[in-house]
């Protein structure tokens, strides 16, 4: 008979990756075209493909299994033989070192560098003094913040790479290091960084070293690619005896899978620095400890492989042979890659692939392009744009090097080849769109004090959304349900300026055409110009004060959509960026107030409403050309960049007009009547209207908006079971005759 009684994990939730390799990987899996290509592996291959095994690891475990006294007993130490710990210790900080002869470092054998992360991120927030911060640089290893916060520290990130120019950017980290609070922490990578192949120098490692010092910083080393940026592995470790030197705090957490091909041994290494013997040896009693409570000791024939290795002079001369054929290979590919778009005459800067180093190399692709890439060509790189060199193999490197042509000219006039993408934010990432258009260079308006009574809109950081943070997930939610309007925060530290130069040069040219051109331009009833004045204005017997001209997002008609003309044809990429990462955008809000069935309704492959929206609001329209009429918008959910004032929205306690400062760092975003019907009310469309503008300037005010709605065949259902697609809702909303449909309710 079956137990009445409740399962003790009866409730527990559905665990989610916060990275969306694992979710692209089963893709792969899944994608049956034979021609299908992995780069976003993190394993070196030869050239043919194969996962390649060191000649030196093949002669160490062929030794080991000859060897008559091998067994499989525990070993005497929880924390590793004292010989790998002794050999791998020296292998990073020098074997004649001076912290390594006065006894200063306590090792540990971990599960490989993750395990030593985290025992690095327990010991942390255990015993360190301050209970800092662990500061990230914005472009890193997707894991790391994950471990760090799993082990309860607060994370935060600071610049480090220069997106323009696809470099380290020195100037920006360096001064960002100086001005942490003291006693911070920083996690670092020693060589080849992952994801975008870029390292300090030794000389700006010595300036790093030396503020660190100043500043009483730890660094956190992740040590994974020693060796296969530079072919050396003594110049790949040298950031750590530079530090060392220096008499930095230092938790070097190393992996021994990447060179020496170890991956499932998962041997690795967590090294303290101390400041005398004594404190070493309390450190070592913690490693001991943590081991003994967590894993009771760790793998040996790994372990044994390295120790033999490094013990042995010929294997040790073998092994570093190895390495240097593998960094020399990674090159070499990069080279061919890079001669391969010269021959394509592919758009773009190819040289900085060369300029990288290592197994990584950081691509400039959108989503949507990454999507191309995957769909059409099946190539699939992980969603922050890296490309892994040791997936380019002979086989494939014709066809990857074509297919990343293939879609660059589909969205040409690119400035760079190469940008971070955190960022769509770290890993998660925004395009181009927020690093052009968000750090604008904006003077207070004149007059501005004339605009009252003016509301502060409540604030929400899109990092802190795309990172998981609960409260801000909670805060969004909170004021989606109070207000339906908010500033979202889309500042990703970048300085670039092309996107918004180009969207404002675009708008400034088409709308300068005389009337009957942007008339005869537009072959679509529902894209396309509207003139001033052809719209309910501000109030009745007014029209509106602006000139539009709407874009379609669906694949179908494409985003011309019968529009016409050279300007607006050379403007389409522009303005497909600036849809494509407006949806990426909203796409990352809306996942964060509902679940994956609402998410599905708005897939952009589907045919849609969707569009974008630019917008100029002369300065010497006529009076009788006055505003906007107030109303909600019919979307989901509404992304507004403007630099103008005018925009009110309705004070529902007070029952007065505020009007809403425009955005110097971000967009504001609002929720749309679609988005209040399909969550039963829970969120509310907000009510807003723009106001003539009188600011005292000559100038005329552009805006640019972005509508995301459902999928035109999206299904919506209200508490009396009654059915209809989102294009009849849509209609029947416009027509304002819902007609028995509780539009409050799905």
């Amino acid at each position: 008979m079956a137990s009445k009684q409740r399962h003790p994990f009866s409730a527990v939730p559905a665990a989610q990756y916060n990275e969306t390799v694992y979710q692209l990987i089963a893709e792969y899996r899944k994608d049956p075209a034979p021609e299908k290509t992995d780069l976003m592996v993190g394993v070196y291959q030869d050239d043919e493909g194969e996962i390649y095994t060191l000649p030196s690891v093949i002669e160490a475990r062929r030794r080991l299994f000859r060897e008559p006294h091998w067994h499989h007993g525990y070993r005497s130490s929880q924390i590793g033989s004292a010989t790998f710990l002794q050999v791998s210790a020296s292998l990073f900080f020098g074997e004649n070192s001076a912290i390594m002869e006065e006894k200063r470092v306590a090792t540990a054998q971990c599960l490989g560098a993750s395990g030593a992360c985290y025992m690095a991120a327990c010991l942390l927030k255990r015993h360190h003094v301050a209970q800092p911060t662990v500061y990230l640089p914005r472009e890193t290893w997707s894991n790391h913040a994950n471990i760090f916060e799993h082990a309860g520290l607060r994370v935060e990130e600071i610049p480090y790479f220069d997106t323009k120019d696809a470099t380290l950017d020195f100037d920006a980290f360096h001064a960002a290091v100086d001005q942490l609070l003291p006693e911070s922490v920083l996690v670092l990578q020693t060589a080849g960084q992952n994801p975008t192949g870029c390292d300090p120098t030794a000389k700006q490692w010595t300036q790093i070293a030396a503020t660190c010092a100043m500043r009483g910083h730890l660094i956190i080393f992740d040590a994974a690619y020693y060796g296969m940026a530079s072919g050396s592995i003594e110049q790949d470790t040298e950031c750590i005896r530079i530090c060392a030197e220096a008499n930095v705090s230092i938790m070097l957490c190393a992996t021994f899978s990447k060179a020496f091909g170890l991956y499932s041994e998962r041997v690795g290494v967590l090294c303290l620095t101390a400041p005398n013997p004594e404190v070493c040896h309390r450190l070592e009693m913690q490693l001991r400890l943590m081991t003994r409570y967590e894993t009771g000791g760790y793998p040996a024939f790994g372990a044994n492989i390295v120790e033999l290795i490094l013990t042995s002079p010929d294997l040790r001369a073998q092994w570093e042979l190895d390495v240097k054929k593998m960094a020399s290979q990674l090159q070499h590919r990069r080279e061919r890659l890079r001669a391969l778009f010269g021959q394509l005459q592919t758009p773009g800067n190819w040289g900085l692939i060369t300029k990288q180093k290592g197994m990584f190399c950081l691509m400039n692709l959108s989503q949507s392009e990454l999507t191309m890439l995957r769909k059409q060509h099946h190539v699939y790189l992980q969603d922050n744009g890296r490309l892994s060199i040791s997936g380019i193999t002979n086989a494939n490197i014709d066809r990857v090097a074509k297919s990343i042509d293939s879609v660059v000219r589909s969205c040409s006039q690119r400035t760079s080849v190469f940008l971070s993408s955190t960022l769509l934010l770290r890993s998660y990432k925004i395009t181009e769109l927020w690093t052009a258009t968000l750090r604008q260079e904006q003077a207070e308006m004149p007059h501005a004090e004339t605009f009252q009574p003016r509301t502060q809109l409540p604030s929400i950081s899109f990092r802190k959304l795309h990172d998981g943070d609960h409260q801000e997930l909670q805060r969004l939610r909170k004021t989606c349900s109070e207000t339906g309007i908010f500033h979202l925060d889309l500042d990703v530290g970048s300085d670039h300026s092309w996107l918004r130069e180009q969207l404002l040069h675009f708008a400034k040219e088409y709308f300068a055409q005389d009337l009957r051109t942007k008339l005869g331009d537009c072959k679509n009833e529902v894209y396309g110009y509207e003139p001033v004045g052809t719209s309910e204005g501000l109030s009745r017997g007014f029209s509106n004060g602006y000139e539009s001209l709407k874009f379609a997002f669906r694949p179908t008609d494409g985003p011309k959509a019968g529009l016409t003309g050279e300007i607006i044809d050379t403007a389409m990429p522009v303005v497909r960026k600036f849809q494509e990462s407006s949806y990426n955008v909203l796409m990352q809000v809306l996942s964060c107030l509902t679940d994956d069935r609402v998410r599905a309704m708005h897939i952009s492959e589907k045919a849609s409403r969707t569009n974008a929206v630019v917008l100029r609001y002369p300065h010497d329209a006529p009076f009788q050309s006055s505003g906007h009429n107030e109303h909600k918008d019919m979307g989901t959910l509404t992304l507004l960049l403007t630099e103008q004032w005018g925009l009110q929205i309705r004070d529902p306690v007070e029952s007065v007009w505020r009007y809403v400062p425009p955005s110097k760092t971000g967009a504001i975003v609002n929720v749309g009547d679609s988005l209040s019907f399909i969550s039963q009310g829970t969120y509310t469309s907000a009510l807003h209207r723009v106001e003539r503008i009188n600011d005292g300037t000559q100038e005329d005010k552009y805006s640019f908006a972005f509508f995301l709605r459902p999928a035109d065949d999206a299904e919506y259902q209200d508490s009396n079971g009654n059915v209809m697609t989102a294009a009849d809702w849509h209609n029947i909303r416009t027509e304002k005759k819902i007609a028995g449909f509780k539009n409050d309710r799905l």
